[in-house]
């Protein structure tokens, strides 16, 4: 199925094993995970029918997070998506952070709430914030998650996946995949990261768009 009108994030996995440990503990072993935010029916449906999609478009509807293992470094398993590399700074990864977790609904003891898991497993589903809509889409999501760091961006006028990525095309000064990865593993990192004194000099987020 193609998936040419989401876009999200690719985080390191043990940067939020403090803060969503149901997530981490689901892809225990794999050293990335994608997430991202959509409509609840046409994200997590396996076929995706015309009426769906007008339904998502034009009529305010309910929202999911999705999380998806990645297996291996994301230049190296999306070989035909289009995505760019952020260094970002310890406060502004924690931004990040805090912007992807606010974005989960939860339930009244305070865990996020999964709605549905792939058939193969590598996906999961969880109740989210927001409503679904034209104007609210999941590119407006992912510019509002860069918006949060100080990325210079405007949320509202991102609805389409390429509006994003020309946004990080012209602005992005970061250096080469891999250049930033410092500390992404260390215990310290992984246990003080609620806290903006680690001793990275920088996080790595990688943006993908996916077809």
């Amino acid at each position: 199925m193609r998936q040419g009108l989401h876009t999200g994030f690719v985080l390191p996995a043990s940067t939020v094993q403090i803060q969503l440990p149901e997530v981490f503990e689901s892809f225990a072993g794999s050293p990335y995970i994608e997430f991202g935010w959509g409509d609840m029916d046409y994200y997590q449906s396996e076929v995706v029918t015309f009426a769906m999609t007008v339904k998502a478009v034009f009529w305010p509807t309910r929202s999911v997070m999705r999380a998806v293992a990645i297996p291996e470094r994301p230049d190296i398993h999306f070989t035909d998506n289009e995505m760019a590399t952020l260094c970002l700074d310890p406060e502004q990864y924690s931004l990040l952070i805090a912007f992807i977790l606010q974005s989960f609904s939860r339930g009244d003891e305070g865990h996020i709430i999964e709605t549905m898991e792939s058939e193969d497993g590598n996906s999961r589903f969880y109740k989210a914030e927001g409503v679904y809509y034209l104007w609210n889409t999941c590119n407006n999501w992912t510019a509002k998650g860069l918006k949060s760091t100080g990325w210079k961006i405007s949320p509202a006028l991102k609805i389409t996946p390429g509006s994003v990525m020309a946004n990080l095309d012209k602005h992005n000064t970061s250096p080469a995949m891999g250049s930033c990865e410092i500390g992404l593993t260390s215990p310290e990192l992984v246990s003080h990261f609620h806290s903006l004194s680690q001793k990275s000099h920088g996080q790595r987020l990688t943006f993908q768009q996916r077809h």
